[in-house]
């Protein structure tokens, strides 16, 4: 209500006459009920509380507001135009949940000072559908955010609808003075939505709720007229405005307060607003606004079309980067478990395949689905089996062909495709199932679904038959499009495309992959297969032709020294060896590395001490990986493994622990032996001041369980990731693109720490702990010619040639190395000394023999 309202209203008393034909109305009483407190009476407070959430948390909140309309007449109501209830926002309940606000009349007598949620003749509050036998509400809004919605904390809060009036107009006919507004909130699930509004109660008096009865001031409705586009795209809006026109020749824009309509089901509107949903050819749809203006009402309506938007087929890619049949092998992919009280550990299995060309039963599949339940968390699926050790760039364009199907089972049928940054849990999730409203494309990030879907699909697929999906990433274009036809079949049953180019919720893969694009197939707790994958696209880095690796076979342990970090209580002969484990099946096999024989408790701020990679070293200018096997074994609690990164030498490390209980799963910083901000006190006791540097996110660990880690440093970045996942399918955790830039007071640089070279560490803090399966990954970047007036060149390819235009009077002299080390030892390969003018020369890399070898090309 506006100032000049407010003052009429002090004026005129609990009746007002604005322009001589509108009644405002003071609030006779007001109150709230609340589901938690059920014989509690709240009707002495200065505020109205009202609030939505889960009826099992009992916190839902109803307003009540009473008017007297006596001082209005029949004939006076008859004649009004609209009908609009005032609250004054004092707070919002809070700043990210949604939902709607509802509004239904009540005639009903209640006293204030008695009411409360056992007595109230009115309580629609459910936060997952309408009482059973609830009438329809007088005000509804859209699914929104408070601030979407106009409600905002110090400001008024106007509803009104045609609705209103004619709950006010029927109460008076039936002889009724007192009406009350009921606001009740809802939204599914619960979102901790809705406001404290002041009450009469309020200490100025001036903030309660108020009643709007709006005349028509002898004015007469002709007509209404809608205007807005005559067609647009799919999975766009169109708004549309209505116009009021009257007999003196004046309009008024009604778009707000007209209601809407329209006739398809692909189509909602809202206030004007038509929002259009997939389709898969253009059609049309009525828009329609009715208007109510005293006793008279109009109507008018256009045609719209909805095109169908043309879907651009694949980008054409050549380089194929997978080919996986699923025939002898089911290793290239790995079973990820995302839901943790969904997943199975046996998951993932093999299945009869199908010919791509013709569609017949033929050979294996992957199969995914076998003993799960129900996934607690019905926005994610529980699990997918991920491609390993392959990362598309992004940047270029990328297609993935796989073929699938589900299986039988119940309703909502179905199997999922996973593209994105699969390790850090943020990824588009492409939905295929039996039921078109489960045929969606969704945003995930960090583990957590956007609520809005980027579309849905249709028409829906059908269980045990196999399809054809092809998913195309046009990076010029920022478009995903997903093609989807029966195996062997000639045309596409449905498709799709989003433009994710960073607007609204659309996040590029540019941006939400940006160390490479993984690729999923799974299901949220179902059964499904999938055959016949070929992922084409540019490789940004694939774990091939370790830089150094071993697996502790035929001796393998002398390449590893045990480094004591205290002398306290330290058993030299902690390192030895034991049963290892196939890094592709998970089963016993050969020899591993142990760790932590003999030790007893030490300092619960540091380890007791490592196995030291002998003789391997990085530059940390380089990107890298480090893989390996782990597990610890069942000693009592906080069982732990670790792994140290950093200059094991000047104890400056970043460490990573493994444990059963997860306040372990935790990385710290270490220099010189202290753990970053770690203070001895005046008795002698020491406190960490600072937290770790970061918290693993993911299910527990267990004991005497091998797991695959995977530490991954991005250079340009300055960041560390982190992952774990068990090589049975039991368990997972991991963090993604934590930045040690010294940028906080908790992660020192690694740059910096480790300038004179990464070293890799495998201990314990004084429990038992295996390592099996190590591999270190060195990614150089590509060799650029232009980079020749910058003295050093680094390459890492054995099979190429280089041209250059040699420049007059230089030396060009390329040099190889077989391990990459801070202090390497360059072999020159071949020297040319360029004279008189410029000339082209060819360098041939030599095969070195060598199972790694890097060249340089110096220019002196």
């Amino acid at each position: 209500m506006s100032k000049i309202l407010t003052m009429l209203l002090s004026i005129l008393g609990c009746v007002g006459f604005v322009n001589a034909e509108n009644f405002i109305l003071d609030v006779q009483q007001d109150t709230f009920i609340q589901a938690s407190t059920k014989d509690t009476n709240f009707g002495s407070d200065t505020n109205t509380f009202v609030r939505s959430a889960n009826p099992s948390q009992n916190w839902g909140r109803v307003g009540y507001y009473q008017f007297d309309i006596s001082s209005i007449t029949e004939a006076q109501l008859n004649a009004a135009v609209s009908a609009e209830l005032t609250l004054h926002i004092q707070s919002l309940a809070s700043t990210s949940g949604a939902g709607e606000i509802r509004v239904y009349g009540l005639t009903d007598s209640w006293d204030e000072t008695a009411l409360t949620w056992n007595t109230a003749p009115m309580k629609y509050i459910n936060t997952y559908g309408d009482v059973t036998g609830s009438p329809a509400p007088l005000f509804d809004t859209a699914d929104a955010t408070h601030a979407n919605l106009g409600i905002v904390a110090g400001e008024a809060y106007e509803m009104a609808s045609a609705n209103m009036l004619t709950f006010l107009r029927d109460a008076k006919a039936a002889g009724n003075d007192e009406v009350t507004f009921v606001v009740a909130p809802y939204n599914d699930p619960a979102a901790n939505f809705g406001f404290y509004a002041y009450s009469k109660e309020e200490a100025s008096g001036t903030k309660g709720a108020s009643l709007l009865i709006a005349d028509s001031g002898g004015l007469a409705l002709t007509s209404v007229q809608v205007f807005g586009p005559s067609e647009i795209y799919e999975e766009t809006t169109g708004q549309y405005t209505c116009l009021a026109f009257f007999d003196d020749g004046s309009t008024n824009d009604v778009t707000n307060t007209a209601i809407w309509s329209e006739d398809n089901d692909t189509t909602t509107i809202s206030a004007g607003v038509l929002t259009a949903g997939a389709v898969d050819f253009s059609q049309t749809v009525t828009v329609a606004a009715s208007y109510t203006y005293g006793t008279v009402t109009e109507d008018d309506a256009v045609t719209v079309t909805v095109n169908d938007r043309p879907v651009p087929p694949p980008p054409v890619v050549t380089t194929v980067l997978l080919n996986e049949d699923f025939e002898g092998t089911m290793t290239n992919f790995t079973w990820i478990v995302n839901v943790a009280d969904a997943a199975n550990s046996n998951a993932y299995s093999s299945t009869t395949g199908v010919n791509h060309a013709t569609g017949a039963a033929e050979g294996s599949a992957a199969h995914v689905g076998d003993g799960l339940s129900a996934s607690g968390d019905n926005t994610l699926a529980a699990g997918w089996i991920q491609a390993n050790d392959l990362l598309v760039d992004p940047a270029s364009n990328f297609t993935m062909t796989v073929d699938f199907k589900f299986e039988q089972e119940s309703n909502y049928d179905d199997c999922q495709i996973f593209i994105g940054d699969l390790n850090g849990k943020s990824y588009y999730r492409l939905g295929l199932s039996e039921s078109t409203d489960a045929q969606s494309a969704y945003l995930i990030e960090g583990g957590v679904r956007n609520g809005t879907a980027l579309g849905v699909y249709a028409p829906a697929l059908v269980d045990d038959t196999w399809y054809t999906a092809t998913v195309g990433w046009d990076a010029a274009a920022e478009t995903l499009t997903l093609h989807v036809e029966e195996v062997a079949g000639s045309s596409n049953v449905l498709i799709f495309a989003s433009v994710l180019d960073g607007s609204g919720d659309k996040v590029s893969l540019k941006d939400l992959a940006a160390g490479g694009v993984q690729f999923g197939f799974g299901t949220f707790n179902d059964r499904a297969s999938c055959d016949n994958v070929v992922i084409a696209g540019t490789a940004l880095r694939t774990l091939t032709d370790p830089s150094f690796t071993e697996d502790f076979e035929n001796g393998g342990i002398a390449h590893f020294t045990w480094v004591m970090n205290s002398v306290t209580s330290i058993n030299e002969n902690a390192i030895s060896t034991i049963n290892g484990v196939n890094h592709e099946t998970g089963a016993e096999e050969g020899t591993a590395l142990h760790v932590g024989d003999g030790l007893v408790s030490i300092d619960n701020h540091q380890a007791s001490g490592w196995a030291l990679w002998d003789g391997v070293s990085v530059d940390p200018k380089y990107d890298f990986v480090l893989v390996a096997d782990v597990k610890y074994e069942n000693e009592g609690g906080y069982d732990d493994a670790l792994l140290f990164v950093g200059d094991m030498d000047d104890k400056s490390y970043y460490r990573l622990s493994l444990g059963e209980n997860d306040v372990s799963k935790q990385m710290w910083a270490v220099t010189n032996g202290v753990k970053y901000g770690l203070v001895t006190n005046t008795n002698g006791t020491q406190t960490a001041t600072l937290p770790p540097t970061v918290y693993y996110t993911g299910s527990s660990l267990a004991d005497d369980t091998w797991y695959t880690t995977m530490v991954e440093w991005d250079a340009d970045t300055e960041s560390m990731s982190f992952s774990v996942s068990g090589l049975s399918g039991s368990g997972s955790s991991s963090f993604s693109d934590v930045l040690l830039d010294g940028s906080s007071s908790n992660n020192p640089a690694f740059m910096s720490m480790a300038a004179s070279g990464v070293q890799f560490g495998f201990g314990t803090f004084n429990d038992r702990a295996s390592f099996d399966n190590m591999a270190v990954y060195v990614f150089l970047p590509p060799f650029n010619p232009d980079d020749l007036a910058y003295d050093i060149i680094d390459i890492t390819s054995s099979n190429m040639t280089i041209s250059i235009d040699a420049a007059e009077g230089l030396t060009y002299e390329l040099q190889w190395d077989e391990n990459l080390m801070i202090a390497p030892t360059w072999a020159p390969v071949e020297v040319v000394a360029t004279t008189g003018t410029n000339t082209v020369h060819t360098f041939n890399l030599p095969d070195t023999g060598a199972a790694t070898s890097f060249f340089r090309l110096i220019a002196k």
